[in-house]
């Protein structure tokens, strides 16, 4: 497999390695400080899925950090980027990761603000929205690790450490995912996903304030469900919601909507909402 890396000394260029021969600087400082932000993105039909909420974002992200992006990575330019590994790779549906870094050198504050590039190719089934939803899910409330509201948390960073603690947590007791909570014991969303709980036929996922990650997926169904008559709000929620709602879904950008069919002990057994008209009016939104 290959990837794609900003040129060290032309930073506005990209050249193509090996992945098994990709070599760091120890000054790395997305390898010391986390001092970077990532996408990963479902590459399908030739293109990227939900491209514009992800450059939404991802220059939203490099703004509020200050990264330096060079002039040329636009959106039609880190698009066609991405198209060239994905064909380099002999590859026609992948899971993309696209990552912005900081230059190397400082401590905590930055030698330059000049931003650099890595893009990851891997392979990837066929995204079904049908068979991810329809997909049984089961999850608990992670006691070992909390994700706290502050100015950044909504970004989506590398720094990863509640979502590996609560990813840990999921596998050593036999669930599917974990849900984390903040300091307060509001809900804020799964290891990898946004939360949802449907209730009297509304859509609730809780609020940025909550601190979770702005979810592209969890954008475009804010977008968009209002537009087939599903009520959404963002809400503060807390564990004792769980137990009340009508269903429970999972969203992200690689896997669509997943339905959670137990959370721990609770079960829930049959959709609230029939989800066949979310697809027939979402998926060519969506592609």
């Amino acid at each position: 497999m290959y990837i794609s890396i900003s040129n060290p000394e032309q930073p506005d260029q990209i050249y193509s390695l090996r992945a098994d021969r990709a070599l760091f600087s120890p000054q790395n400082r997305a390898f010391r400080y986390g001092d970077a932000i990532f996408e990963s993105m479902t590459y399908q039909n030739e293109r990227v899925q939900l491209w514009g909420y992800h450059c939404h974002r991802l220059f939203a992200a490099c703004k509020t950090l200050g990264f330096g992006l060079p002039p040329s990575y636009t959106a039609d330019w880190l698009h066609g980027q991405i198209a060239n590994l994905v064909a380099l790779n002999r590859l026609s549906t992948a899971r993309i990761r696209l990552t912005v870094y900081r230059a190397d050198g400082g401590w905590y504050a930055p030698q330059s603000e000049q931003a650099f590039l890595l893009i990851e190719a891997y392979p990837q089934n066929t995204i079904s929205w049908a068979d991810t939803y329809s997909t049984p899910c089961i999850v608990g409330i992670c006691p070992t690790a909390q994700k706290a509201y502050h100015t950044l948390s909504h970004l989506k960073t590398s720094n990863a450490l509640p979502y590996i603690m609560a990813a840990r947590w999921a596998r050593e007791q036999g669930y599917n995912d974990a849900l984390l909570l903040n300091p307060q014991g509001e809900l804020v969303e799964a290891t990898a996903a946004n939360i949802w709980l449907i209730r009297a036929g509304c859509a609730h996922t809780p609020p940025l304030q909550s601190g979770c990650i702005a979810g592209v997926m969890r954008q475009f169904l804010l977008d968009h469900l209002p537009q087939i008559g599903i009520a959404v709000a963002q809400t503060s929620l807390c564990t004792a919601d769980l137990y009340q709602a009508d269903e429970l879904w999972l969203s992200n950008a690689i896997q669509g909507i997943r339905r959670i069919t137990q959370c721990e002990q609770h079960r829930y057994d049959s959709p609230a909402i029939d989800i066949s008209p979310v697809w027939q009016y979402l998926a060519p939104q969506y592609h």
